[in-house]
């Protein structure tokens, strides 16, 4: 696989981490890296870390994982989804443009 097709598998798969239940996502990754060597598996890593800030702690980067303590399973997956329309809706305004 080419590094541009590696970034767009990281890039969505960003997405789909934080939108997606894990089974989905991983059913979706094993799609995608069906024929992928363990060359383009490395190569996905190497992209997924280049694209991650190192400028923050791993708490926050991570902190999206826990939401707000404060709320309860449903409140968090209301949050979530709002969440993900937001980004569809400017990822819908970038592609757009």
């Amino acid at each position: 696989m080419t590094a541009d097709e590696l970034a767009a598998i990281a890039a969505e798969l960003i997405t789909r981490v934080r939108d997606d239940e894990p089974a989905a996502v991983h059913r979706w990754l094993l799609v995608q890296m069906a024929d992928a060597s363990l060359a383009d598996h490395v190569g996905l890593h190497m992209v997924q870390a280049a694209a991650t800030p190192d400028d923050k702690p791993w708490s926050d980067l991570v902190a999206w994982i826990a939401g707000h303590p404060e709320e309860d399973r449903a409140e968090r997956r209301r949050r979530q989804n709002r969440e993900c329309m937001q980004r569809a809706r400017a990822r819908a305004r970038e592609e757009a443009a």
